[in-house]
């Protein structure tokens, strides 16, 4: 806040310094929350918490590593005198490399027609590590038995706009059974209400399905067609050469 906004809430009045410093201590009573929240964040750690060891390192009271060992009078590291270990020198090495001496190092006097002895020292390695492809070939194999499903499938790709048509064009059916739809009612029938009491009853209810049918089949209304035989204009189909 700059000196002349300060001077101009003074000449304000009171009123306005007063909400200008109560708006202060509210300011400074969320930063000293948050000072005393950030505090305790640092005061805690992998010991006085549950915090893992691993946030340890933001802790302001970080915990020092002590060690679980006693104190000894001797020194770190291998004693005097204790037996060392190492690899046992192999009888039969994979490769031996044999370092000549042609001459001495001191005078060059040739040193070839000397009789030599040995010292030996060995390397141990590890071989570098080799890449080995395998290939993997899996069967193919055709079963008589599913080929038909097969060549069904195929057919159902090939024809798929012409098998889907209905979906398209409300004129073409779900199925080409014609037949089967017509007399299909007939044995929802039974289903529902049970046997016809009654063989007059069967045949009006065929005349109806049948009408039904026909008024459909003329791309003309159930409901109107209906409602029409009662005026006496029923449809007659007209049969067509």
């Amino acid at each position: 806040m700059e000196r002349e906004e300060i001077l101009a809430v003074y000449d304000a009045g009171p009123e306005a310094v007063v909400e200008l410093v109560t708006q202060l201590f509210l300011i400074i009573e969320k930063l000293e929350e948050r000072v005393k929240h950030l505090e305790e964040m640092l005061e805690k750690n992998s010991h006085n918490s549950s915090k893992p060891p691993s946030t340890d390192s933001y802790s302001r009271n970080k915990p020092k590593v002590k060690s679980q060992r006693k104190k000894s009078d001797r020194s770190p590291g291998g004693q005097n005198g204790h037996p060392g270990t190492t690899l046992r020198m192999n009888d039969d090495p994979d490769e031996v490399v044999v370092h000549y001496v042609d001459k001495c190092t001191n005078c060059g006097r040739s040193l070839i027609s000397i009789p030599s002895d040995y010292e030996r020292r060995q390397v141990f390695d590890i071989p570098p590590i080799a890449i080995k492809c395998t290939e993997h070939r899996c069967e193919i194999k055709t079963c008589p038995k599913c080929s038909t499903v097969k060549n069904l499938l195929g057919r159902f790709i090939g024809y798929k706009e012409e098998i889907l048509r209905f979906m398209y064009d409300p004129n073409v059916p779900f199925d080409n059974n014609q037949a089967e739809r017509d007399i299909r009612m007939t044995k929802v029938q039974p289903k529902i209400s049970g046997i016809f009491r009654s063989e007059q009853g069967a045949r009006n209810f065929c005349r109806i399905r049948g009408y039904v049918s026909t008024v459909s089949k003329n791309s003309l209304s159930v409901i109107d067609s209906i409602s029409a035989i009662f005026y006496g204009n029923s449809l007659i189909p007209i049969l067509q050469n």
